[in-house]
C-alpha cells in the first residue's frame, strides 16, 4: 500500500465515522487504484445493507463528511456506490 493510499484510507475512515456514527470509524473504506479514477473506495456497497440505506445514499453521506484539502482535488460518486 502506498503512503497516499494509506492517507486516503485514514481520511475516509474518519469520514465514515462522522457520516455514519463512531461505530463505523474503523470500517474498511476499501480504497484501491481504479481504471476510472486515481483511487476509488467501495465501502458504501457493503455498509448500505447493514445500514438499510441505498449505497448511493451512503456514498453521498461519506462524501459530504470528507475534509477536502491536500488529499483530494475532487470527490465524485460514480455509479451507485463508488467514491
Amino acid at each position: 500500500m502506498t503512503d497516499l493510499q494509506a492517507a486516503l484510507r485514514k481520511s475516509l475512515s474518519a469520514a465514515l465515522g462522522r457520516a455514519l456514527g463512531p461505530e463505523h470509524e474503523h470500517a474498511d473504506p476499501a480504497v484501491h487504484r481504479s481504471a476510472h479514477a486515481d483511487f476509488q473506495a467501495d465501502a458504501a456497497l457493503r455498509l448500505a445493507k447493514e445500514l438499510k440505506r441505498s449505497p448511493r445514499d451512503v456514498a453521498r453521506a461519506v462524501a459530504e463528511h470528507l475534509e477536502l484539502g491536500e488529499l483530494y482535488e475532487k470527490v465524485e460518486i460514480a455509479g451507485p456506490r463508488f467514491l
